[in-house]
């Protein structure tokens, strides 16, 4: 798994858009051949973002929640 915060994400995601592991790829934020990406809290998350990925730390599916975004943890198998 490639981590990455809320911080990470607040800082390079504008609002409402999707942060995914292709968007996270493109923007640099986690290794181009990374196929899992865990989400960790940070510090803040003041955006509306959507949140895909699989694995989201609990405090950061209640971050997102706060800001009024959305989060999915994707389900392997």
């Amino acid at each position: 798994y490639d981590e990455i915060s809320t911080d990470a994400l607040a800082d390079n995601f504008a609002e409402g858009e999707i942060a995914d592991l292709e968007a996270m790829r493109v923007k640099g934020l986690i290794k181009i051949n990374a196929n899992s990406v865990k989400v960790v809290p940070g510090e803040k998350l003041a955006k509306k973002l959507i949140v895909v990925a699989n694995i989201i730390d609990p405090k950061a599916v209640e971050m997102i929640a706060i800001a009024g975004g959305e989060s999915t943890q994707l389900v392997e198998g």
